[in-house]
């Protein structure tokens, strides 16, 4: 098939990072400022739109409307929004390849320039983000360039420059492309990201009325209660942690830090009234609450809805989707009872009544975001998701029949491992033992220990720092399966790279090639680890790699061990269970709008939409014979948890 690469750069108004690129490209101030592209290999051309000319534009818009011409770019989604908004048409993502993504299945950066780097292919021109910043977009007028907007006849040898650019990117794409082509991405994973391009465009409706109020009701109640700290201590910034710590030592309290967890514990200890009332309104003015509302009325379109909320393949260890703009994978839960009663109260502004019915106003906006997400006039929300689904893929990848068996039946799967954890029948297990069970299945399927059960917060349920190694022990115990799997996944990691491949007997297959190691999973997917090798440092052999270190975003060697390959392949397993769903389900003809983590929102009808949605999600997959699948859901006008 014919092969058109392409890189476009663009002006408008607005920011793109702040706005997401669909309302970006629909601004009137949108344009299309160059055009790189490079036909079937060929030598790049680039098309200066500012050059009335236009040469060459006529031969790329007719490879553009050639429905038989696979259009590839980095980042593919900016290059189809951008090109649909300036010839007024959509483009079919079934026509589009994105070597982005391409990229990131094979664990490689989401940057083309660190990309290019770690391929050591051709990289991109260092004065490139200087000539965005040019001319891309708006300029601060000063006295010596009063215009807000820089344009070709401006500044025409840097306007040059910005024209090889745009070609030095196509180049380096195609570079990035050919040096990746030995790795195929599955026709499976292609019509899933054109899946999620639909999705995208499609958008969530949202309230934009809620979002307005909440945000005017957060100021003025943090402005009264900065008013309030600002007279208890005569501060000029009590939100400042230094400022505070300074006055709270004149107060008899010496503090090296001054976090949440710390206020909170100061809280519980007998204290001056009025370092009692200065620590509440520090809590108050530490709660943030408002930013994701600002997400929502920045990305919001002219129609109410809000686009490019998914990024597929973000995550390239595992496979899952990463949040962009409103970041749906990480909004807070719901606790309020009176969730209606609270969300008419903020729609209506009423700040007043909020204060007199609900004990928090900054925590109940901040439970009240979600519910932003809301149903159109006429359809209804209809939210579908995996019950327990990485503890039942555990389960089953590892073969431990008691828990199956627990999946197969009740499904309590908190109360059954504290009942086989403490040896007692599980009509025995208490409140108490549920907790412990609890957490345990939390913090400890990926071998984690007495550390990871803290950082899930044991101490502040109830239990005591000395049990949790028992704790540790008792959930081993019960589950030797797993323990097993940790070991015999990195024993076959270790030796897949030392040999070029090994086959693990419970549905997967380790392989290495290319200085890569690859994880086959059941699907059929590829997990890769870029730059894989075994380090003896330590004693005993561990796989490493080369992958982005999420902490200092910098492309850094890394080691791994059995039990997180363990969680990688298992959150990996429960994203392709995901996908195979979302994909019956767009067949079926249902309109996503949404999905986060394991679930999935639709507009639809109602108990209809609901019941339909929930059989096709119980469904086993032929790729994963005898893993038990239920699903739980609920209708609603707006989107809650």
């Amino acid at each position: 098939m014919p092969d058109l690469s392409i890189d476009v750069e663009t002006y408008s108004d607005l920011d793109l990072g702040e706005v997401g690129v669909y309302k970006y490209c629909s601004h009137p101030s949108f344009e299309l400022l160059w055009i790189g592209y490079s036909l079937d290999g060929g030598d790049v051309i680039t098309i200066d739109m500012a050059d009335p000319n236009y040469a060459h534009l006529e031969e790329f818009s007719l490879a553009l409307a050639d429905r038989a011409v696979v259009k590839r770019a980095w980042n593919a989604s900016f290059e189809r929004c951008a090109l649909g908004a300036h010839y007024g048409r959509p483009m079919d993502p079934r026509e589009w390849r994105c070597t982005m993504v391409h990229a990131a299945t094979c664990g490689l950066p989401l940057s083309l320039d660190a990309c290019a780097k770690v391929l050591g292919t051709q990289e991109k021109d260092a004065q490139g983000k200087t000539l965005i910043n040019l001319f891309t977009k708006p300029q601060k007028p000063t006295r010596n360039q009063p215009k807000t907007r820089i344009r070709a006849e401006d500044q025409p040898m840097k306007w040059a420059a910005f024209g090889a650019y745009c070609a030095m990117d196509v180049m380096a794409e195609m570079a990035v492309e050919k040096k990746i082509s030995h790795h195929k991405i599955l026709r499976q994973e292609q019509r899933l990201w054109e899946l999620d391009q639909r999705i995208n465009d499609r958008g969530i409706e949202v309230d934009l009325a809620l979002a307005t109020n909440a945000i005017e009701m957060d100021r003025i109640f943090k402005s009264r209660v900065m008013a309030e700290a600002r007279e208890l201590t005569g501060l000029d910034n009590p939100a400042s942690p230094p400022q505070m710590m300074a006055w709270l030592k004149t107060q008899g309290v010496q503090l090296r830090q001054l976090t949440k967890d710390i206020v909170k514990a100061l809280l519980k200890d007998e204290l001056d009234p009025a370092v009692r009332r200065a620590l509440e309104l520090r809590q108050l003015l530490a709660k943030t609450s408002v930013s994701k509302y600002e997400a929502i009325l920045a990305a919001a379109g002219d129609d109410s809805r809000l686009r490019g909320a998914h990024q597929f393949y973000g995550a390239n260890r595992t496979g899952r989707w990463a949040g962009r703009l409103l970041q749906v994978q990480n909004l807070p839960q719901n606790h309020i009872e009176a969730l209606d009663t609270a969300r008419g109260i903020v729609r209506d502004g009423d700040l007043p009544t909020l204060e007199l019915l609900f004990d928090s106003v900054p925590d109940t906006l901040s439970q009240l975001i979600r519910t932003a997400i809301v149903a159109p006039e006429g359809k209804i929300l209809s939210s579908v998701d995996f019950s327990a689904i990485e503890a039942r893929v555990i389960a089953w990848l590892a073969g431990e029949k008691w828990r199956l068996e627990v999946f197969n039946t009740h499904g309590r799967i908190y109360e059954a491992s504290a009942a086989a954890m403490f040896k007692v029948p599980i009509e025995e297990v208490d409140k108490k033992m549920r907790a412990k069970g609890k957490i345990a299945e939390l913090a400890l399927g990926y071998q984690g220990s007495v550390g990871a059960l803290l950082q899930m917060g044991a101490i502040s349920m109830g239990l005591e720092e000395e049990e949790l190694p028992g704790l540790v022990s008792a959930w081993r115990k019960a589950n030797r399966r797993i323990c097993l799997l940790w070991e015999e996944i990195e024993d076959a990691a270790i030796e897949a790279v030392l040999v070029g491949h090994s086959r693990f007997g419970r549905h997967l297959t380790f392989h290495y090639s290319r200085g890569s190691l690859f994880i086959i999973l059941p699907s059929g997917r590829r997990l890769s680890y870029y730059g894989a090798k075994i380090d003896r440092s330590q004693g005993r052999p561990q796989v490493m790699y080369m992958g982005m270190n999420q902490t200092t975003k910098k492309w850094e060697r890394d080691r791994t061990y059995g039990g997180k390959l363990v969680e990688n392949i298992v959150q990996a397993i429960a994203r392709d269970l995901l996908a195979d769903k979302m994909q019956m389900l767009d067949a079926a003809g249902m309109r996503i709008v949404m999905h986060v983590h394991d679930e999935i929102v639709i507009e639809g009808d109602g108990n209809p939409t609901l019941a339909a949605a929930l059989e096709v999600m119980g469904m086993s997959v032929a790729w994963a014979p005898g893993l038990p699948l239920t699903a739980d859901g609920f209708n609603s006008q707006y989107f809650k948890k």
